[in-house]
Formats: structure tokens, sequence, C-alpha cells
């Protein structure tokens, strides 16, 4: 995959994103799938896994009080 940065190639991996969440919460996500560029370090996902992270970031924001870590790999 192409970077959309700047356009050296970016190669599987697995990642960390801590988010905000609008109740003033946490959500820290574990393993997430995705390609890191190996020149500028832009981490990029494919739509299924936003489409994940997105469902996955809505139900903490239900749950969480304050912060809560998800493993990718086990929340899908």
């Amino acid at each position: 995959m192409k970077c959309v940065r700047c356009g050296a190639e970016a190669s599987a991996g697995l990642t960390t994103e801590a988010v905000e969440l609008g109740n003033g919460g946490v959500l820290v996500v574990r393993h997430i799938p995705c390609y890191r560029c190996g020149h500028c370090g832009e981490v990029l996902y494919a739509g299924d896994v936003v489409t994940r992270l997105e469902a996955l970031t809505a139900r903490a924001e239900e749950l969480v009080q304050e912060v809560t870590v998800v493993n990718y790999a086990k929340a899908s």
C-alpha cells in the first residue's frame, strides 16, 4: 500500500490508539491492524478497520466512565 501522505511504501503491522470519548472517558484500542509508512511514519487503516473502530468507540461511549483498554482482535 502507498502512503497517502508521502507516497512511500507502507507495510502491514499493528498499532495502538487512544481516543478521547465525548463523555470524558478515554478508550485505548490495542493491536489494531494497520499499514505504517516506512518513510514518514503515517498510520493508515483499511475501510473495514475504520468501521470497526467507529463501532467500538460508539459502544465505549455508552459504557465507559473513565478508561477502557480493548484488544481489537478480541473485540472484532
